[in-house]
């Protein structure tokens, strides 16, 4: 009788828990990628060596190293964020229904 009872639990938790938690995971997972992304202060104190620079510290370094062409310096700065944006792309149904399950209004 027990065991009818432990999956009895397992399955309510897959059927209700778990889809409602997947949304809030894709959101979790997108700013967490984001955020390491586009870190900058901890690879800075951290590397030294400069074959393994982020991009963001590749971005102020190229600024600083053949100054200021806003030409180059868009064209840098847009191919940096399109990994962001793929993501973004990939979980957008994701995050739009974890706004949807928090009840925030767009008002």
């Amino acid at each position: 009788m027990r065991e009818l009872k432990a999956s009895h639990g397992v399955a309510t938790f897959l059927s209700v828990y778990a889809p409602l938690a997947g949304p809030i995971a894709a959101t979790a997972i997108i700013l967490t990628f984001m955020s390491s992304w586009n870190d900058f202060l901890w690879p800075l104190i951290v590397l030294t060596d400069n074959k393994l620079q982020t991009l963001p510290l590749f971005l102020a370094s190229f600024t600083q190293q053949y100054g200021n062409y806003s030409g180059l310096s868009m064209a840098t700065t847009t191919l940096s964020i399109l990994p962001v944006i793929v993501v973004f792309i990939i979980f957008q149904k994701y995050v739009i229904q974890s706004v949807a399950l928090s009840g925030l209004k767009g008002e």
